[in-house]
Order: C-alpha cells, then structure tokens, then sequence
C-alpha cells in the first residue's frame, strides 16, 4: 500500500513497535490517536513504527508480519475492539496472556 504520509525507515538497529488499531483500516485511520502515537514514535531515531489493522495481517508500511516486532502497543477506542486484539495476536500464534509469553530482551 502507497500512502501519503506514512514514515518508512530500515528496522535493523532500531527498537521495533507494531502500533495495532483493532478494527479497520478506515476506521483507523479516522482516529487522531493512531495519527498521533505513529508520528511520536517514528519522530525518535532509534525506533520504528509501523501499523496493524484487523483487515491487514501485515504491516501497511513493509507487509512485515506482527512477530517480527519488538513491541506490540495496541490503539483501543472501543470496548468491542478488544475482541478484535485478541483475534490479531492469536492468528499470529502469539499468546494471548502475557503469562504465556516469554520475555525478550534487547
């Protein structure tokens, strides 16, 4: 996808976020915090931002899958997109409680 906007930088040295909006790609877009959490993270030097929609199952900016990221920081507007956040880690085989993930350090 080629969009107006959108901050592509080489993810290698970098501290790599997958900033998630569980719902779509329109509605997402719609949001000023999605707008405002990607400028903020991508305007630091030592990380990279790239976003997840429930209608994208990789990133808009490189088609990276999500388990390729270091951080996964979710977006939620509403209570129903919950089910929505569940749904994108679990088709990424990713656990859905943090209990059942192991720790990663950089």
């Amino acid at each position: 996808m080629h969009e107006k906007g959108a901050v592509r930088k080489d993810p290698g040295g970098r501290l790599n976020i997958a900033l998630v909006f569980p719902n779509t790609y329109f509605v997402g877009m719609s949001n000023l915090g999605v707008h405002a959490m990607y400028r903020a993270f991508n305007d630091h030097l030592g990380i990279v931002c790239e976003r997840f929609f429930s209608d994208y199952s990789r990133s808009v900016e490189s088609a990276r899958p999500i388990s390729d990221f270091h951080i996964i920081a979710f977006s939620v507007s509403y209570e129903l997109d919950w089910i929505n956040a569940a749904r994108i880690l679990s088709d990424a085989k990713i656990p859905i409680l943090a209990s059942e993930r192991r720790a990663c350090l950089l």
